[in-house]
């Protein structure tokens, strides 16, 4: 098949959607497809020869307006060719297939710390605006013939949200992760040499985050649940945080909260394996996720995990076996509580044994499969 696959950025060392889309495009040139990528930023990917990737220029002065144009141009591009597939990865509506692989926008609006512009302006903010009305306009039934969700709560949302949606033309397809690239085994590898870089002591216990969205995925919430473990606990805890943030915006409830020889900053990383290996369990206190990749990883890792109900990764928690699903992100005592037990001796290595076969059914080729399954339905629906 020649397939289209269409997103803002097409770049590592960004986020789990773009590593989605990597991984996809892989994946289908490994099965013999014509891949055709859409950005309108990219890097060394875009020089890639297993790919033809084509640029698709924004006006980037606003972000509304770069949200726009991206979706408009994307659909001029596309109509200059034929595509068996075309699969839009962003908020994007000339496709065939939409996979909703970033939060659906209203939801996160609904959900969200309003700030001092949003009090004032609400849904009339520009680029609130602005991407409410693509995101409407993608599950419009004309602008899709089948919508990915990959996670049930997302499903859910979007029927929820959007009600002229129809269930029948949503698939659940969970992502995969790649067992061999995250495995227990790197501990042996890597435990040492990350903390030994990042000066945490052997026998610290590190809780890790790795998010690119600190506000949504509830960095707040894990400060105030680090503080409120037992001293003794607390004391040897040191949370790893890696990814893209604002440190300076916590920098004085950090102190307030006597955090500050507990929090290790490890910033943008692109071989992510290396800190899961250094980790005794991965917490993200997300207020709303599709389903973070994050998840997986860690428990492949051999890392229980603790999430949110709001989070589509919560839908592979068996509670007390490989992590714990609190109800909420500012559920602080529930975080709290949920590390404990994740750091007790009795648990610990039985939780660590448990992670990697309690998810062994989430691989690429399976993922792949039903996606090559969905896009094989769509084109003999084209036909």
């Amino acid at each position: 098949m020649k397939i289209a696959l269409v997103r803002n950025n097409f770049a590592r060392a960004r986020g789990g959607a773009e590593n989605y889309l990597i991984n996809l495009a892989e994946g289908l040139v490994k099965r013999g497809h014509e891949v055709h990528v859409f950005a309108a930023q990219y890097d060394d990917l875009g020089d890639d020869p297993r790919f033809t990737v084509h640029k698709v220029p924004v006006w980037k002065f606003h972000s509304s307006v770069k949200n726009l144009t991206f979706a408009e141009n994307a659909a001029k591009l596309l109509r200059a060719e034929r595509f068996d597939i075309i699969n839009g990865l962003s908020k994007i509506y000339y496709q065939d297939i939409y996979r909703i692989g970033d939060p659906l926008y209203i939801c996160w609006l609904k959900l969200h710390p309003r700030g001092v512009i949003d009090k004032v302006l609400g849904f009339a903010n520009p680029r609130h605006r602005m991407l409410l009305y693509l995101e409407k306009k993608i599950f419009e039934p004309r602008n899709h013939r089948r919508i990915i969700a990959i996670s049930e709560l997302d499903k859910k949302l979007v029927c929820k949200y959007y009600r002229h949606v129809d269930p029948e033309r949503v698939r659940v397809i969970y992502n995969g992760v790649d067992f061999e690239r995250f495995s227990p085994a790197n501990r042996e590898r890597y435990n040492a040499e990350v903390r030994r870089v990042f000066k945490i002591p052997m026998d610290s216990d590190v809780v890790l985050y790795i998010s690119m969205d600190w506000k949504r995925k509830g960095y707040g919430f894990l400060l105030e649940a680090v503080a409120s473990l037992p001293a003794g606990l607390r004391g040897n805890v040191r949370v790893l945080v890696v990814g893209k943030g604002e440190p300076e915006k916590y920098e004085k409830r950090v102190g307030e909260l006597g955090l500050q020889e507990n929090i290790v900053y490890a910033g943008v990383q692109v071989d992510i394996r290396r800190f899961y290996a250094a980790g005794d369990v991965f917490v993200l206190p997300t207020l709303y996720d599709p389903f973070a990749n994050v998840h997986l990883e860690a428990l492949a890792s051999g890392l229980p995990v603790v999430t949110t109900a709001m989070a589509g990764g919560a839908e592979v928690i068996r509670e007390g076996l490989n992590g714990y699903v609190v109800s909420h992100a500012s559920a602080v005592d529930e975080i709290t509580a949920a590390i404990e037990k994740c750091l007790s001796p009795g648990r610990r290595e039985g939780m660590r044994a448990a992670a990697p076969a309690s998810i062994s059914r989430f691989t690429w080729d399976r993922s792949l499969d039903q996606v090559l399954e969905l896009y094989e339905e769509v084109l003999k629906e084209k036909a």
